[in-house]
């Protein structure tokens, strides 16, 4: 095991664990606060056990900078690229936007070269009509000028029809990919404003809430 944790891990967790550890690409598709960030962490720990290097992809640089935090608690070793910002670009970690690092995958940069692992936080926006673009081409240049580099990629909670998927571009088949669903909500969602909305709704219908 590359990282041990003081805790039981969910089934999701330990699952998307051992397909990692198997070389395998997987997606977590979970709610918030679920415990996605297990996975990532693992996934950190294999590139410092193994001498490789992790990229962690957010969409907002807020974000980015709040991974970045999280990561350089835990490691040490990370770094933060963001186009605004550069913090220790060599870094066996580095934290990033989607779009800084499609932008070194076009321009072949010797950081990508020694990737081993990347993951994609909140790839749902790849259904986004005008960002999208940045997680297609990402993946599948990765894929295809990175065939050592295994993927890690994260979205809200939603119907998967299949346990393994592919990466798929024009080049084919390229990489399967483990395909991970926990639609157990740990945090409920619940609205005191709704309430009271519907309180004063079922009152005036002469009704009790």
């Amino acid at each position: 095991m590359a990282k041990e944790y003081p805790f039981t891990l969910d089934p999701f967790q330990s699952t998307s664990i051992a397909c990692l550890e198997r070389r395998e690409s997987v997606m977590v598709a979970a709610h918030t606060s679920a415990g996605k960030t297990v996975v990532a962490e693992y996934a950190c720990s294999m590139a410092f056990r193994d001498k490789q290097r992790a990229i962690y992809t957010s969409p907002l640089k807020a974000l980015s900078n709040q991974k970045y935090r999280e990561l350089n608690e835990e490691f040490q070793d990370v770094g933060l690229m963001t186009g605004d910002v550069t913090l220790n670009p060599n870094a066996t970690c580095i934290v990033m936007t989607t779009e800084v690092m499609r932008s070194m995958l076009y321009k072949g940069s010797e950081v990508m070269r020694e990737v081993g692992w990347v993951i994609f936080d909140e790839v749902h926006y790849m259904r986004d009509r005008e960002r999208g673009v940045v997680w297609e081409e990402s993946i599948v240049l990765i894929s295809s000028l990175l065939p050592g580099a295994r993927m890690v990629r994260f979205l809200h909670s939603l119907w998967v029809p299949c346990a393994r998927c592919s990466t798929r571009s024009r080049f084919g088949i390229l990489a399967p990919c483990f395909a991970m669903v926990n639609n157990m909500r740990e945090t409920g969602l619940f609205s005191p404003a709704s309430h009271l909305f519907c309180c004063d709704v079922w009152l005036a219908m002469g009704l009790s809430c």
